[in-house]
């Protein structure tokens, strides 16, 4: 019997390894789906997306979220991963500071989450506007945010600037090498 935190690193461990590695990898296209679908809806006023098609995404997505953060956290980084890591990583790192920075504050992020929720059910308490829904849209946005750099992080964690040193500042500074470009995605142009 296999150990379940080495079947999120090794996809060729087992048949269960494969298949919690292919769930991990949907988290990108999965938050683009439900979090586009749920800001939709609610730009729209809540009555586009019925209860009975909702809860059954939302709960599909939250199985794929966990996933991917076993497969992000428990595991050692996977083959597709490396593959799929860009040939650039060290400029993107640098172009996606930002999306970097919301990983590292994810406390931060949470509290803005909480703030901006707690914010539309106020103001639709507020006004008597119980169906006014379109008050959670900048919730929705800081989830997503939050969920899409901690996939970013996951892919460009070695070249990471908010990122504590291993050795915790002492000793010398190694520089981080660049992806091999055999066996990369080249970048698009």
């Amino acid at each position: 019997m296999s150990n379940i935190i080495d079947d999120f690193g090794d996809p060729d461990r087992s048949r269960t390894s494969r298949a919690l590695n292919r769930i991990a990898h949907l988290l990108p296209r999965a938050a683009t789906v439900v979090f586009g679908a749920l800001i939709a809806n609610d730009l729209a006023g809540g009555e586009v997306m019925p209860t009975w098609l909702a809860m059954p995404l939302v709960f599909a997505y939250i199985v794929i979220l966990y996933t991917a953060l076993f497969h992000n956290s428990l595991a050692r980084i996977c083959l597709r991963c490396m593959q799929d890591g860009p040939a650039d990583a060290p400029v993107r790192a640098q172009r996606r500071r930002f999306l970097l920075w919301i990983f590292h504050h994810s406390l931060r992020t949470a509290l803005a989450w909480a703030v901006l929720f707690g914010a539309g059910v106020a103001a639709r308490a507020v006004l008597h506007q119980p169906g006014l829904v379109q008050l959670d849209v900048p919730a929705l946005l800081v989830a997503f945010a939050s969920v899409w750099s901690g996939w970013t992080h996951h892919r460009l964690r070695p070249w990471c600037p908010f990122c504590r040193r291993w050795d915790d500042g002492q000793g010398p500074r190694e520089r981080v090498p660049d992806p091999d470009p055999a066996g990369v995605k080249q970048p698009r142009g």
